[in-house]
């Protein structure tokens, strides 16, 4: 990064604790510090060894300028990889994280949203690493197991939500997949969508993963492993074409796809579909 953090004081760090990953924030801004710490309610959690600290430095005035011409006035994120250092770049923040040791550091304006943004970012590059994928998809739990509805925007996943009646809605948009136990686990997290709200800090065994389709009655039908990869991959939150992330991100797919059931799920906007899914 252009901006050289400043040290750590005493009594400015935040801890969180989301999908098993410890997150360590140092924060000197105290007006930000609370912020995220009402922001982040429900996971703050005393994780003394975090594996990912991110040092915080705040830019009242901070506006970064879009990388070409072509997308000013737009909505932009740059990303740029050099092995095993990434900087991402948008409007609001300027930040580096170096996915070998867990150290990152940013630069943004006084709002949590932007610290969020950049830990979506963060989360996303590190679950790859660790075997894992973060979808595009909402997840519910039903009966004590997960199931994840994933698809382009407007596919209806905030519409699923609704739907699902007293089932735990674990997040409507953004779904982290991790290996656990003896398949894969989905968890609530910190990242809403449509809906606004969190889902809780737990997990549940994943079985299942639903390629939404509306239709006007409802049916399953299994993928095949190159299409269930696919679709894994194409509802990847990977914003880098990194070599090496790209491959260990195909890896993960072709796991998670080997072990979960992967299918095509259509749907009319009635509650009614979960009897083809439990």
């Amino acid at each position: 990064m252009t901006r050289p953090m400043p040290e750590p004081e005493a009594g400015c760090c935040l801890d969180i604790r989301v999908a098993d990953v410890g997150v360590a924030f140092a924060v000197s801004d105290d007006e930000l510090r609370a912020s995220l710490a009402d922001h982040y309610q429900g996971f703050l959690h005393d994780d003394a060894e975090a594996e990912l600290r991110i040092e915080v430095i705040v830019v009242p005035d901070l506006k970064e300028q879009p990388p070409s011409e072509e997308l000013r006035g737009h909505p932009w994120l740059d990303v740029t990889a050099r092995g095993d250092r990434i900087r991402v770049r948008r409007f609001d923040f300027d930040g580096e994280v170096d996915l070998a040791t867990g150290a990152a550091t940013l630069a943004c304006q006084r709002r949590p949203l932007s610290v969020d943004g950049f830990l979506r970012l963060c989360f996303s590059f590190l679950l790859i690493r660790r075997g894992g994928l973060m979808l595009h998809a909402a997840s519910i739990a039903s009966g004590g197991r997960g199931h994840a509805f994933t698809g382009p925007s407007g596919a209806g996943k905030t519409t699923v939500c609704r739907l699902s009646g007293d089932r735990t809605v674990l997040t409507d948009e953004t779904t982290i997949v991790r290996p656990g136990g003896r398949g894969y686990l989905v968890y609530g997290n910190p990242f809403p969508g449509e809906l606004g709200r969190y889902g809780p800090n737990t997990s549940y065994p994943l079985a299942s993963v639903n390629l939404l389709v509306k239709d006007r009655s409802h049916g399953v039908e299994e993928l095949s492993r190159d299409q269930a990869v696919r679709a894994l991959l194409q509802n990847t939150f990977l914003h880098v074409r990194d070599s090496e992330l790209t491959l260990q991100a195909f890896d993960a797919a072709f796991a998670i796809a080997r072990e979960v059931p992967v299918r095509r799920l259509r749907f009319a906007p009635e509650p009614s579909f979960w009897e083809v899914i439990e």
